[in-house]
């Protein structure tokens, strides 16, 4: 199953796209980690989490070296 990755140094105004589009996909993602540059977006992104009903598949991580980690992680074997 498919893993997403978003470095979400984003706007507001896309997000409540990408959280209808996360839901419309929550099925066929095993897990979503987001990379957030700021507060506000890490806020945002907490939103899009709750709106998309991703509870327990979707992080969000403020620290890049805990982002790359995600993704070193995902491609292992």
């Amino acid at each position: 199953m498919p893993q997403a990755f978003s470095d979400d140094h984003c706007a507001l105004r896309v997000s409540s796209e990408w959280a209808a589009w996360l839901k419309e996909r929550r099925t066929q993602l095993r897990s979503i980690t987001m990379l957030t540059g700021s507060k506000f977006i890490q806020i945002t992104a907490e939103f899009v989490r709750r709106f998309a009903d991703l509870n327990g598949i979707m992080w969000v991580c403020t620290e890049p070296a805990v982002f790359d980690l995600a993704i070193e992680q995902a491609q292992r074997p």
